[in-house]
């Protein structure tokens, strides 16, 4: 029996590793309020190993109250009875780990009331199905799908159908963490790399993989089928006078990858993967054995320009929020959690302000 659970286990683990989405249960929430500390990151929970001790890792990163709907979506800082905007999401849209995510900041900044139907592990067939059960109700005058670089493209191509659980059952099948409060690193640290401003980040070695691919492979994809078949989908079901956005989220080592300290790289880059095509047509992840920075620079951009080119030929009016991030980036801004795949609050006002700039000046029927 312990056998057996233990397989389970290592299986559980590596499946959310290949995925790249961490689904863990938020022990930092304690009825609706939020303790978020630096040691619960969720990068230390996966690779704490290539991980130097992290210093401080009880200091407090934000303290907020995250509260539910009936469903489990979290609720709007500012709830309405309809609401003018609908989101759908992953975790990034959902926000646990900030006071205010990106569509409350949306929200506050285009005057549009807005409802937030992100969750951690969705991904393409959930936006569908979440739209179908609780957007399309709202008729909203926008809909914005945010579609994480990181792990939505390979996670289209997961023989997944709906129905699905809704986000409050969901919970109840999180993996149980605990925050990492002293991590034994192995003889080989990888983490954290620098900026060349001297800031300290960590990525989670997967993302670099699924951002290491070219435009070719994406769209000769079974995943970028599903794509375009879901979007096309929720499309059709929209009322022709809503305004649809198709915003691209770009995952941690997209925007910060090129600006490290070129000491960093050969550490990060040995044993590293691309992606190819499957014998079903399915994107996977597989050794790179000429791998290069300059390879994976000019890579990073492929899921995101692949997809809003995809988006904006089915109709969308698509948007890559890749640049904004990397004129940040750029400039040394830390816009994600340094031992934490998601953004910081920093990152979460510019996700929302950037959108709401962008809706009040395409959606010109608001």
């Amino acid at each position: 029996m312990i056998g057996t659970f233990a397989g389970l286990a290592i299986a559980l683990m590596v499946f959310i590793f290949m995925v790249g989405d961490i689904r863990l249960i938020q022990t930092y929430i304690y009825d609706d309020s939020v303790v978020f500390t630096r040691g619960m990151g969720d990068i230390l929970f996966w690779q704490s190993e290539y991980i130097a001790p992290v210093p401080q890792p009880d200091e407090i990163l934000s303290v907020h109250r995250l509260q539910l709907d009936d469903i489990g979506f979290r609720l709007p800082a500012t709830p309405a009875t309809t609401y003018e905007a609908v989101i759908l999401g992953d975790s990034f849209t959902e926000g646990a780990n900030v006071g205010l995510p990106y569509p409350d900041i949306f929200a506050r900044t285009s005057g549009l009331s807005t409802r937030n139907l992100g969750f951690r592990g969705y991904g393409i067939r959930h936006y569908l199905w979440t739209w179908q059960q609780y957007g399309i109700a709202e008729n909203p005058d926008v809909l914005i799908i945010g579609f994480f670089g990181g792990n939505d493209l390979f996670t289209a191509g997961l023989d997944l159908e709906p129905p699905f659980r809704i986000p409050n059952e969901e919970r109840a099948f999180d993996a149980p963490t605990q925050p990492i409060t002293e991590n034994i690193a192995s003889d080989t640290v990888i983490y954290p790399v620098y900026l060349a401003n001297d800031v300290p980040l960590t990525f989670l070695s997967t993302y670099i993989s699924w951002m290491n691919v070219t435009e070719a492979t994406i769209v000769q994809s079974v995943n970028y089928q599903v794509i375009a078949e879901t979007l096309s989908n929720i499309q059709q079901s929209a009322s022709g006078e809503t305004c649809l956005i198709f915003a691209y989220l770009p995952s941690k080592p997209e925007v910060y990858f090129p600006y490290l300290n070129v000491d960093d790289y050969p550490a990060i880059l040995e044993g590293q993967k691309h992606v190819l095509l499957n014998s079903d047509g399915t994107l996977h992840i597989v050794e790179d054995f000429d791998i290069s920075v300059e390879k994976v620079i000019e890579n990073r951009f492929s899921t995101g320009n692949a997809l809003t080119t995809l988006a904006d030929d089915l109709g969308y009016n698509a948007i890559n929020l890749h640049s904004v991030f990397d004129e940040q980036a750029a400039d040394g801004e830390m816009l994600y959690y340094t031992y934490d795949t998601h953004w910081n609050q920093s990152g979460q006002t510019l996700a929302g302000e950037t959108l709401a700039e962008y809706v009040n000046n395409t959606c010109t029927d608001l």
